[in-house]
C-alpha cells in the first residue's frame, strides 16, 4: 500500500500529464475549470496532499514561517505562538512552530533546517543561551528576514518587537518605593539579552532616583526559570540581611520564589513582597496572586508578523523596524499596600 500519494499518481489515473496536473493543482489560468475541478476530484479521491517541502524547494518563495520560542509549557509563549499562527494564516501564511527548550545549540540546528526548508522568513524569541547572531546574519545573507520577538541581543540590524524593559523595571521599581519598600532585591536574568540588560537598568536607576543605594549582594543574575528564582531566595534568605521585596525578571523567576518562600516559611507579602514580568496566567491564581508588569504580547506577535511579511514582500527595499511597546502594572496581593521599613 502506497503511503503517499503523487501528482504523477493523480496524471496516471486521468491519462493526462504530469505538467497539467501541477498546473491545475495551482488554478494555473491555462487549464479550463472543468478540467481543474476533475483533477482535484481525483487527488481528493486518491488522498494526495501536496509536499509542502519540495513546492518550496522548486519555487523562488514558499509562504512558510518559522518561528523558534524557547519554551512553550508557558503561557506567555503560548500565547505567542498562537497568535504568530492567527496573524500569519490570516495573511495567507503557514507556521511551522519549534522549540529550543532554552538551549543555544538546539536554536542553531532549527535555524538550519528551517533555512534547508527555504521559509520565507523566521521569526525567533532567543533561548536564554544565545549569545551570537552569526546563524541569523547567514539567514539574512541569503534572503530570508528574521525578526526578533521579546528577546533579543540588541542587535540594530534585524527588525524586532519588544517592550519598553528600562521602564517597565523602572516604573514598576519606583511604584514599590512609593508604598514603603525600601529593601528591594532583584534576581536577573542573563545581561547578553535585552531583557536582562534592560530590565537591571531600570531596576538601578528607580533605586538611584529615589535615593536608594544598590546592594550588588541583592541583584542576582541567573536565568529566566522557576528554578533559578528558587535557589535565588535560598541563597537571599542566608545572607545577613533579608530584602523586604523581590523583583524577578519575568513570572517563572517568581513562581519558583513563591515555591522556596513556602519551604522557608516566609509570608508572602508579610514578611517578604514580590513582582514578577510578563503577567502569565498562572501568576495570577498563585496565592496571594502575583503583582506584575502586562505585556501585550498578542499585539506585539501580530506586529511581528506584521513586519516580517513586510520584508518578505519588499526584500532589499524594507528598513529594519524597532516596535517597542508599552506596558502597565498589575497590582495584586503579592506586595502590601502599604510597607513600613523598619530602619
Amino acid at each position: 500500500m502506497r503511503m503517499h500519494v503523487t501528482q504523477k499518481d493523480i496524471a496516471d489515473a486521468l491519462g493526462i500529464s504530469r505538467v497539467t496536473v501541477t498546473k491545475a493543482l495551482k488554478d494555473h489560468p491555462d487549464i479550463a475549470e472543468g478540467t481543474i475541478k476533475r483533477i482535484k476530484d481525483m487527488a481528493k479521491e486518491l488522498g494526495y496532499y501536496p509536499n509542502f517541502i519540495a513546492s518550496s524547494l522548486s519555487s523562488k518563495r514558499s509562504n512558510l514561517i518559522g518561528a523558534i520560542f524557547p519554551k512553550i509549557n508557558h503561557s506567555f509563549f503560548s500565547n505567542a505562538i498562537e497568535s504568530v499562527y492567527k496573524a500569519a494564516t490570516e495573511r495567507g501564511f503557514e507556521i511551522l512552530p519549534m522549540i529550543s527548550f532554552e538551549d543555544a545549540s538546539r536554536e542553531i540546528r532549527m535555524v538550519a533546517t528551517l533555512l534547508s526548508m527555504r521559509v520565507a522568513g523566521i521569526i525567533v524569541a532567543i533561548s536564554q543561551g544565545t549569545k551570537s547572531n552569526e546563524i541569523y546574519k547567514n539567514a539574512k545573507k541569503l534572503g530570508v528576514p528574521v525578526v526578533f520577538l521579546d528577546r533579543t541581543l540588541k542587535d540594530e540590524s534585524f527588525s524586532s518587537v519588544t517592550i519598553n524593559d528600562y521602564k517597565a523595571a523602572y516604573d514598576v521599581i519606583a511604584y514599590a518605593i512609593s508604598i514603603g519598600y525600601k529593601k528591594i532585591a532583584y534576581l536577573a536574568g542573563y545581561s547578553h539579552i535585552n531583557i536582562g540588560i534592560d530590565r537591571c537598568n531600570g531596576f538601578k536607576a528607580a533605586l538611584e532616583g529615589n535615593g536608594i543605594s544598590i546592594n550588588p549582594a541583592w541583584i542576582i543574575e541567573g536565568g529566566f526559570t522557576p528554578e533559578f528564582g528558587y535557589e535565588g531566595l535560598k541563597k537571599l534568605s542566608n545572607a545577613s540581611e533579608m530584602p523586604e521585596l523581590i523583583f524577578a525578571v519575568n513570572d517563572s523567576v517568581a513562581h519558583g520564589i513563591y515555591k522556596a518562600a513556602d519551604e522557608l516559611s516566609i509570608k508572602i507579602p508579610d514578611d517578604l513582597g514580590v513582582i514578577g514580568c510578563g503577567d502569565i496566567e498562572h501568576s495570577q491564581l498563585l496565592s496571594p496572586p502575583l503583582t506584575s508588569v502586562h505585556m501585550p504580547i498578542e499585539s506585539m506577535a501580530c506586529k511581528a508578523v506584521e513586519v516580517l511579511i513586510d520584508e518578505i514582500n519588499n526584500p532589499g527595499v524594507s528598513e529594519c523596524q524597532h516596535l517597542v511597546n508599552e506596558t502597565e502594572i498589575r497590582i495584586r496581593e503579592s506586595i502590601l499596600p502599604e510597607k513600613r521599613s523598619v530602619t
